[in-house]
């Protein structure tokens, strides 16, 4: 399923908007449009990929996927407005050379991060899995705080492949 947005879509009033693939499909959006919602904005790929290019988002937003969340070469992922949230939830977040930027706070849980990019949030970004791989290269940026946390019972780790920076508020 693919979603190309060039313009604006939003939703008046409460409502979520949502954007989602039916069956085991990838769900590709792109166009370098706007999406807006206060009650918030979902974009699922229950069973596939999501695969995002860029588009700017105003109020709560969710990015889902049975596998991976791909951030395309060259994307801008920007959050507007004192609300716009970003959560991410996946195997995996993908980011070989785009950017999450401006996002009041950014909550992902994919067990692996790639991330040639950046990602950043004005307040706090915090990643929680499992076990935590991180690689890429890229920027890691939280104003507040950078909240890294690995949850397996019996063993946790988290770990670096290359270079990752840090900038902003404390890397717990």
């Amino acid at each position: 399923a693919q979603l190309s947005n060039a313009g604006s879509l939003a939703v008046t009033g409460a409502g979520l908007l949502t954007v989602a693939a039916s069956g085991s499909g990838n769900l590709a959006v792109n166009g370098g449009g706007s999406l807006a919602s206060s009650s918030g904005i979902k974009l699922v790929s229950a069973l596939g990929d999501l695969n995002i290019g860029s588009q700017s988002f105003t109020g709560p937003t969710s990015l889902q996927a049975g596998g991976q969340v791909n951030i395309l070469n060259g994307a801008l992922l920007t959050g507007l407005g004192a609300t716009s949230s970003l959560s991410i939830s996946g195997l995996g977040l993908n980011s070989a050379a785009g950017s999450i930027t401006d996002f009041a706070s950014i909550t992902v849980d994919p067990t692996t991060i790639f991330n040639a990019g950046r990602l950043q949030s004005r307040t706090t970004f915090s990643a929680t899995a499992s076990d935590l791989v991180i690689s890429g290269g890229g920027t890691i940026e939280g104003t507040t705080a950078i909240n890294l946390t690995a949850t397996d019972v019996t063993g946790a780790t988290i770990n670096f492949t290359g270079s990752q920076s840090f900038k902003g508020g404390p890397v717990t």
